[in-house]
């Protein structure tokens, strides 16, 4: 039985990978109205899985942010970890091992620094989502990856593939 990997990296502009043998996938996150459709996203996870055994989910832990001394607004907040609990759920239920990591975590795991000294707060964010795209792009070739968010996803993915691949 074939092995399937999943990625997630969750948010407004986020992305799913699904890793099912040699053949890797990415999609956008669907949204309506900007609320997250669990059903398209069911719909295409559970279409791309097929006779593949689901097995880790390795998603983006998500956390509130303080810039420059101010909060997020709780909608804000609400909004993050609503998103966060359906993205976990909808993987679940799919059969996957869902499993949260902080970004610290899984970019560190991937071998991308977590910092950028000297940088500005946007330059940083900007070096970052470079690196993440340029990683995904080494790991798969084969795949037009030019947006962050499908880079992030499809390297959760590849981890939780590694990590898997590791145990005995």
């Amino acid at each position: 039985m074939i092995t399937a990997y999943l990625g997630i990296d969750p948010g407004r502009h986020g992305a799913a990978a699904l890793l099912v043998g040699d053949v890797a996938r990415v999609y956008h996150l669907p949204h309506v109205a900007g609320v997250l459709c669990v059903r398209s996203l069911w719909a295409t996870l559970e279409d791309a899985l097929g006779e593949a055994e689901p097995g880790p989910a390795w998603v983006e832990d998500q956390m509130s942010v303080v810039t420059r001394g101010r909060r997020q607004a709780p909608r804000s907040v609400e909004t993050i970890f609503l998103g966060l609990g359906a993205l976990c759920a909808t993987a679940s239920l799919l059969g996957f091992r869902v499993r949260r990591l902080p970004t610290v975590t899984w970019r560190r795991l991937a071998g991308l620094p977590a910092t950028v000294a000297g940088a500005t707060e946007q330059d940083r964010r900007a070096i970052t989502k470079a690196r993440s795209v340029a990683l995904a792009r080494t790991l798969y070739p084969a795949l037009d990856v030019r947006h962050d968010g499908l880079a992030e996803a499809l390297i959760l993915a590849h981890l939780a593939r590694l990590d898997e691949e590791r145990r005995p």
